[in-house]
Formats: C-alpha cells, structure tokens, sequence
C-alpha cells in the first residue's frame, strides 16, 4: 500500500512538471459575452465592434486609407521545445470577411507567426499587410523572419493577381498561391483552416465559404521547416492594412481556433491548473478503485483456494505448541478418526506401518503419494513435501536426531532448510517406547506422521 501512495505522488507531480509538453488550444467566438478581450492585444487600428474584431479602421467620420492593426494572442506560443528539439503540430481555423464600399478593395490580411514578443511598426503598411516590414525593399535585410498566409485583395508589382491566397515565407511574395475572389461588397463569410505537420514540415492551407455555395473550395500547401525558420516562442495572429483612398476594405474576424500538441511553458492559470488537477485525481481514483476491487477479489481466490491449507497448518501449530502430556478430544472427532473405532486402526496392527511407508515413498521420491486421499490433491505440493519430510524427521527411529520444537518450526515456515534424511529408514539403535502419542482429527496421514512429534 505505501508503494501505491508512492506512485500516485509520483504521478502528481509528473504531470504538474511536464505542462509544457501537452497539448494546448483555444476557441473564441467574439460574438460571446463571456469573451474575455484581455487574452488578446489589439495593436494600431484594430478594435472589437460588438461581435467582430476590425483590423483596419472603420468610422464613418475617418478614412480608411492607410490603415493597418494586428489582432495577437498575447501570451507566447511554443512552436518547438528547446530541451528537446521536438516541433509542434498545430491547426487554426478562422472564419472573416474583407468588404470594401468604395472603387476597390485593397490591401488584404494575413495569419502570421512571428518571433514573440513583436511590435506592429509603420514599415509593415499597405502592401506589407500589416506583417511584412520593409516589403517595398526586398533587399533590405529583416530583422524578424516571418511566416503568413495571406488573403492579398490588391494587386502589388511582386503578385500574381490582385485577389488571390499565398503562403508567405520571409517575404510578402508567396511561394505558392491560389486565386481567389476575397473581397466583396456583399455579406459573405470566408473560413480558413490551416494546419502544420512536423513531421513531414508541410504546411495546408483550405479555404471555403459557409455562406456562399458558389464560393468553391480551395488549397494549397508548402514545405517549411519552422523549426529552422523561427524562434521556439512565436506570436500568432491576424493582421490587415489598406492602401489609398480608392483602394480601402474592412477586414473582419468572427471567431478564432487553434490548437498545439505543445503547450506554452508559461501557461499557469487556475483554469489550466484545475485541469490538470482534475486529471490527476481522476486518474488516482481510478487506481485506488482498480487496486480496490482486485485486492477484494484476489483475497476471496485465495481464501476460498486455501481454506483446507490454512486449517491444516493451525491444526499443526496448535499441536507442536502444547505441552506433553493428555490431549482432550471430542467423541465425534474420534470417531471419524478411528474409523467408529476400527479394529484395523489401531496402531498395534501389523497392517499399519505409516512411518515405515512414508519413508520408502519418500527414498523413492514419491512421499507426495502418502497425503490423505480425501484431500483429492487440492494441495500446495512444496507446503505438502515439507509437512512430510518434517514429520519423518520427528518420528527419525534415532531420537539423538529428531529436530527441536524450533528447528520443527522453522522448517515448516521454510525459514530453515529441510533435513537430508536418508533414503531408507534407519534401524533403532535402541528401544524406547512411544509415549504421549496424539491423533489428529483432520487427515489420517498427517495425525499418524505427528503421533510422536512430543518427542521433538
């Protein structure tokens, strides 16, 4: 029992340690009241308008041109572990809108990772997305790398159309794109899923509309080795910017999921501690309950298996324990010894010369032949052998050779080893008569092997 409370403390305190390397995620769907806005940050123009975060500006007294704001989840997020060099698996899905009122829409957004912390600045405007500093200068070297998809909405000298979905890798022009009609001036919902293997470090892209049968459904993917790429703790996000005044849309996002294998390392909220307590708990009750009933069970097995074994040793404890002299029995126990007092079971008879026939089934290695047939061969064959051969050591025709009271003992608890007692039973170097002799009432083999054991 103290080493089942050992493993459950065990348990405990393995999962508390090792939070960072389960699984984490999230969901939000902004149109909640519960949605708490402080797991976010919201950075230059971005704002949550009722049930919608905004990444650009929208207000009827302002332009929208040259607007741009990001949407981040502000704790960092474990893209691989330092300790041990393993990557996430992570997916996101997202549902939004680009919606434009004007001549044109433009520029777009992105879902970016970037190294944390990071800080929206004016370099990453317009056609940069909001994600990409410097874009408008390729040969400018960057001081942060960058993964995004992009959802581009207007056509820079660097696109391959002015509406299509790109994955960006280091730079604002994509490595594999797919075109796609994204803005309109309708109300349709654009969903997004991406998801990153790395394993095989291919990164998958779907994109689709729940609203919008004619909208199609659409994919791409790239190879890209994060692991390489970024910083084991990234920012991910949504950020959004628009161009000139001619070239303006509202960028929209409705509800966010994502979901790791890895679990951030500074995750360390109640929440997130109950949790993990929670499965803790369930999991020792569970033990304690299993441990439980098979307790239960194996102590009913093993009960019910050596009822007649565990009566037999008490019967033999009681007897080498007592003093020589008269032992008491009661009439019946006699009586079914005996045999309703048998002429033939008398020990005088010449018929009967238990120890002599124990001894040479015992030299011949069959001393397993001589236990009671009533007990059908329901016995523990070792426990049964040492009964035996204890019995002939008691009973040894030399009584210089017969064992104590303790040695007897012992040997019965296999504390001791058994005698070597010659294969043929040796002849008395003397007479003596057997004095104090007790029958056992439980096996007649058993009674006639101890009838001298006050000897012992």
């Amino acid at each position: 029992m103290i080493s089942l409370f050992h493993f459950a403390f065990y348990l405990l305190f393995l999962l508390l340690t090792i939070q960072h390397s389960t699984s984490f995620s999230f969901n939000y769907n902004f149109s909640d009241p519960t949605f708490d806005q402080s797991v976010l940050r919201l950075e230059g123009d971005a704002f949550l308008d009722g049930d919608i975060i905004n990444l650009s500006r929208y207000n009827a007294d302002d332009n929208f041109d040259h607007s741009q704001g990001r949407a981040t989840y502000k704790q960092p997020i474990l893209l691989w572990d330092p300790s041990t060099g393993k990557a996430a698996n992570f997916t996101t899905s997202f549902t939004f809108a680009l919606r434009y009122t004007v001549e044109q829409p433009g520029d777009g957004m992105t879902f970016f990772l970037l190294p944390y912390p990071s800080d929206l600045t004016d370099r990453s405007s317009q056609g940069c997305l909001g994600a990409v500093e410097n874009c408008y200068s390729p040969n400018t070297k960057r001081k942060k790398h960058v993964l995004a998809v992009e959802f581009d909405s207007y056509m820079n000298d660097w696109d391959p159309s002015n509406s299509h979905v790109g994955i960006d890798v280091d730079s604002i022009s994509s490595i594999v794109y797919q075109n796609i009609t994204l803005s309109t001036n309708t109300d349709m919902r654009i969903t997004s899923n991406i998801t990153y293997d790395s394993g095989t470090k291919i990164l998958t892209v779907l994109v689709y509309s729940d609203n919008n049968v004619g909208f199609g459904n659409y994919s791409l993917n790239a190879k890209v080795d994060l692991r390489s790429l970024l910083p084991s703790e990234v920012a991910i996000g949504f950020s959004g910017a628009t161009g000139h005044a001619r070239y303006v849309e509202l960028h929209q996002i409705f509800n966010w999921y994502f979901n790791s294998t890895l679990e951030p390392k500074n995750i360390s909220s109640l929440g997130s501690l109950s949790n993990i307590l929670k499965v803790v708990i369930g999991l020792v009750t569970s033990l304690f309950i299993i441990v439980g009933f098979g307790s239960i069970i194996w102590w009913k097995k093993y009960k019910i298996r050596s009822y007649r074994e565990v009566e037999m040793y008490e019967v033999m404890y009681n007897e080498l324990t007592k003093q020589a002299g008269p032992k008491v029995f009661q009439y019946d126990e006699l009586l079914v010894a005996t045999k309703n007092f048998a002429e033939e079971q008398k020990l005088e008879s010449p018929n009967i010369r238990l120890v002599e026939w124990v001894w040479e089934l015992h030299g011949h290695g069959k001393i397993l032949e001589a236990a009671d047939d009533r007990l059908d061969g329901d016995f523990e064959a070792g426990q049964m052998e040492c009964l035996m051969v204890v019995g002939l050591w008691c009973a040894h025709p030399d009584d210089s050779q017969r064992p104590n009271i303790k040695k007897a003992m012992d040997a019965l608890h296999f504390e001791s080893p058994l005698p070597l007692l010659p294969p043929q039973m040796p002849v008395p170097m003397y007479a003596a008569p057997l004095e104090n002799i007790s029958i056992l009432s439980r096996s007649t083999s058993i009674s006639s092997a101890m009838s001298t054991i006050e000897r012992c």
